[in-house]
Order: C-alpha cells, then structure tokens, then sequence
C-alpha cells in the first residue's frame, strides 16, 4: 500500500498460510528492479520456471547468486517456523484497526524517539511502533537480503485499506412497459362489496365485458404502475382503477383509486345508479417465504342516483354515503405448481375487517373470516382439493351473504323466492360460492360456511410420458365434487333466530310468525371438465343439490375462473 508505505505478505509453510508486514521503501525496491536489469533478469524471464538442479543451463554469475540467495532466504524461514515455540508467530485471531489505534496513541502521554526505540544485540535499532503496527523486525545480513525476525510477544496486526471503491454511478429510474391485456371478463375489477339497496334480495352480477389493462415497471422491478378499464356492453357498469406499488424495499406498498358504476333496481322496480370511489392503500411484510401480514386502510364514496320514470321519481335527490375501513390479513401459503389449475400443498387466509360510516353514529361493521385449501396429491398429477370457508359479519351494520352458483358464472341466475331478514340492518352484499347444484341466493344470511371437494384429474397428462404440444389436451381435467354449506342469521343455523326457519304473516293489525322445521344445510354433487381454449381457461360442471333430503333437479354451470 503506497500510502501506508507497508506491503503484506503471505507464506504458505507446513500446512499453513502465515501473514507478515513490512515497511515498503520505494528507493530500494528501484534500486532493487535496476540490479536485477543489470544481471539480464527481465520480468519477462522471471516468470519462466527455470529447473536449479541442472548444471547444463547456461546463467551468468549474478544470476547465479541471486537464486542462492533466495534459496537461503526459504531455508532460514523453514527452520524458523519448525521451532515449537508458538510465540514468534503472529496472531492472525487478535488485531485491532488503525483508527483504533490512533484513539490509543492519543491517550498516551508522549514519548521522545529515543524512550519509544530499542537497541538489539547487533546494533539496531527497532521502535516500538512498528512493533504496534505488527511489523516484524527486519535485520540487514547484505545489501539485497532481509531475513524476518519477528520479536517474541503478542504482535498487532493493522487492516489497512488497499483498495478505493470505485466512482459510483446513480440509477435514474425508468419505466418500460410489461405487458398489455385486452380479452373479455366477467368479473369485477376490485374486491369491495356491493352496496346493499334495501327491500328484497337483489345482486346485480358484473356480466362478460371487454377488459384493458396495461403495466409497466422500472428496470429493477422496485416500482410497478397499472392502470385498466372494464367496459360494459349497455355502457352502465364500467370500471376504471389505477395502481401503484413500491417493492424496493421489505415492506411492499400499494395504492389503488377504483371508479364503479353499477345499475340495480329495488324491489319495487325503480332503478338506482351508484357510483362508487374508493382509494385504498395496501402494505404487505412478508415474514418468510410462505407466510405474510397484510393490512389496508380505505376510504369509499357512494353517490346513489334515483333514475327518473315518472313524477316522484323526478323529486329523489341524490344521496351519499362515505365510509372509512381497515383490513388486516395473514397469508400462509406453501403450495408447490404442478400444472394448469393443478397444485401440492396448502394454503390459507385469516382476515379482520371494520368498517365505519363517517358522517353517522353507531355505523360500525365488523367482518371475521377464514379461507382454508389443500391440495392433496394422490398418485402422480391426480390432485384431491379441498376447501373450507367460513365468515360472519356483526357490529350496527352488517354485511349479506347469498349462498349459490359459482365464481365467473356466465349465465348467472338469481333466486328471489328466498326472502331476506328485514331486521340485520345489512349495509353490505356479496356473494357466497361455490354451491353448485341451485342457483344464486339459496340461503342468505350474515354468516355463511362451506366446504368444497374436488378430484381433479388431468386425463393426457397422466398418462403421456412426454410433453404435449396441445395446449387443450394438456390441461384437460375432468372433475369430480362434492359441495355443502349454509348461510344464516343468528347464533347458529338451527338457532329460532334464523330467520330462514321463520315467516312473518301480516293481515291489517294481526301479524303470524310461523316457525318452520327446514333443513338450512344445502348440498350439491356431479361432475365438470376443465381446459384452456383460446387462452381461457373454461370450466363446465352438472351438479344436482340436495335440499331437505331431497336431490334436485340437475343444473349446467359454465364459468370463467380458477381453482374454486
């Protein structure tokens, strides 16, 4: 190191690597390179490996000498190092930096030159702080030779900086696209729940749209921007949201602002518009490579529009409502990819949600719930999946579940016969699924759990011992399943607070409560295929339910989704 004026080096000895330091003298390392010239040793012959032993080989005197000299050199180490005594060796294991070091000196009162420098027994002169720095003590023998004596106590070894970093360059962030999506859909664009309209039982499904979305991402991939549009056919119930995430460092952030129209109708028949904003911001930790915390933060608006068929309706003034929410997540999932809507393994989620009405009183809305699967496998690509969920909604309002059908139903169908409890206060909608085997809304209440069984079983790929070019028979699946579940209000589904065992007669000033003894548990069975076809991934199931013992009449499902 030419600024420390030190060189370090290290010798390979029985077995070991040792490491020694000594001081750098720039005049004698040129005196040395032009001694060497002068004999007719170059750089270039000083790499060629030259065999001592032979007597043949034709070398000048000097030359001569200077390999004695360096053969000297290596036996004096040798004997050296054979000495038992472990003392004379440096302690790789104890040093100390230089800057603490300095801190030392500094404490130290001061010494002369003279009080800090030793003499030895032939004269020299050695001062304690090259011993300090770990510098071995170097006696003169010749006028080109040093022989390593290092003293007989504990040396320091000082770490010196031999290398600078480098010039380092900033990254400016820029941004290339990803990927653009335009295909058909028939889901909604955002997870939030419908609002509820009141009067009867109404849910009014998303239908098959066209879909566009576009992201793009900056080189590292720490930031992330998307933004898509769902376009209805009737122009009524289109969707807009715009997203961005931060991934540069552990905690992953996103902020999302989503824009849905939606037409729906009371039971009455007069037709309501709600535009709905909501912004959400969405931070993730991820724990370890399986497990993770989530938790949201949003604010939504619904502007609620009466639409205008005659006089009175003319008069509604629009109404809004604006709710505050929080979301907390834990995500486990370990599930190992074996195909196309084939996985290994189990995966799980336990979520807490609040919701508040911020320009009322006494509008909380409590939502606990868990989403458990697991994925089973049975002989080589045959998969048994099963699932369990479960949620309840409590607090002054509260959220509706309609049990039936199943997800990305392209021809959905609504059960109206079911009434819907007038007396939970429901702010809130959203669907229960899947129950295969009745249409939408076979049960509803504020509590729904469901248990979902499949034997998946991917027919060519189970038996074709090489890849398949077809992209529909390496996917085709045929299905077996098996669904049971119940949705209801109160403590328990057989509770006399159900209000599915119980009807309300009303005649002028008389009203009759009728308590009936019915069945709340629903199940359905039958059979489905599964492929991929024009890059959709379309799912056909014949189910028939069961109601109070009964098998019902069977149903065809087609759908658009994964998984359950």
């Amino acid at each position: 190191n030419l600024q420390s004026k030190l060189k370090a080096e290290i010798v390979y000895i029985n077995g070991k690597h040792l490491p020694f330091v000594d001081s750098l003298s720039l005049d004698a390392a040129k005196a040395r390179g032009l001694e060497l010239k002068s004999n007719g040793i170059s750089s270039e012959n000083t790499n060629k490996v030259v065999p001592l032993n032979d007597t043949n080989i034709d070398e000048s005197e000097a030359a001569r000498q200077e390999r004695e000299m360096i053969q000297q050199e290596e036996r004096k180490i040798e004997d050296y190092f054979k000495d038992p005594d472990t003392e004379n060796k440096i302690d790789i294991d104890h040093y100390v930096f230089e800057s603490e070091l300095e801190e030392v000196e500094q404490e130290k009162e001061p010494e002369s030159i003279l009080d800090s420098a030793s003499i030895d027994n032939d004269g020299n002169t050695t001062n304690d702080n090259d011993i300090a720095r770990g510098t071995p003590v170097v006696q003169e023998t010749s006028a080109s030779t040093k022989v390593l004596e290092p003293k007989k106590n504990e040396l320091v070894r000082v770490i010196t900086q031999l290398l600078k970093p480098t010039r380092q360059w900033n990254y400016n962030t820029a941004f290339s696209m990803d990927y653009f999506i335009s295909q058909l859909d028939n889901r909604y664009l955002n997870s939030t729940y419908q609002k509820f309209t009141g009067g009867g039982a109404i849910y009014t499904n998303p239908g098959l749209n066209l879909f566009f979305k576009i992201g793009v991402s900056d080189l590292l991939d720490d930031f992330r921007i998307a933004g898509g549009a769902k376009l209805s056919s009737n122009f009524n119930n289109n969707e807009y949201f715009l997203s961005f995430e931060n991934l540069k460092k552990r905690f992953d952030k996103q902020l999302v602002f989503h824009r849905q129209s939606i037409l729906t109708f009371k039971t009455d028949g007069t037709g309501v518009k709600i535009h709905t904003h909501d912004l959400r911001y969405t931070t993730t930790y991820p724990i370890n490579e399986v497990m993770c915390l989530k938790g949201s933060a949003v604010i939504r608006n619904d502007r609620n529009v009466i639409l205008s068929t005659d006089r009175l309706t003319v008069q509604e003034p629009n109404t809004y409502d604006t709710w505050a929410g929080l979301k907390a997540e834990f995500i486990f999932d370990n599930t190992i990819s074996r195909g196309l809507n084939l996985y290994n393994g189990t995966r799980y989620k336990v979520f807490f949600e609040w919701y508040k009405q911020v320009d009322k009183k006494e509008t909380d809305l409590y939502v606990l719930g868990l989403d458990f699967r697991h994925y089973q496998k049975i002989h080589r690509d045959l998969i048994w999946a099963n699932r369990f969920a479960i949620s309840s909604s409590f607090g002054d309002n509260k959220l509706v579940y309609y049990l039936g059908g199943v997800d990305g139903w392209l021809k959905p169908q609504f059960n109206n016969d079911v009434a819907i409890s007038q007396d939970e206060n429901y702010a809130y909608q959203t669907l229960a699924t899947n129950m295969r085997g009745f249409w939408q809304n076979i049960r509803n209440g504020n509590s729904f759990a469901v248990i979902n069984s499949e034997l998946r079983f991917p027919v060519f790929k189970f038996f074709m011992n090489r890849p398949m070019k077809s992209d529909f028979l390496r996917n085709f699946q045929v299905l077996a399943f098996g669904d049971i579940g119940t949705a209801w209000t109160g403590k328990t589904p057989y509770s006399s607070d159900n209000s599915f065992n119980t009807d309300n007669i009303e005649n002028g000033p008389i009203t009759v409560r009728l308590i009936h003894q019915r069945e709340p548990i629903v199940a359905g069975y039958g059979i489905g295929l599964r492929t991929r076809l024009w890059g959709y991934f379309i799912r056909i199931d014949y189910a028939r339910g069961i109601q109070d013992g009964i098998s019902q009449k069977g149903l065809f499902y087609w759908s658009l989704s994964l998984d359950f």
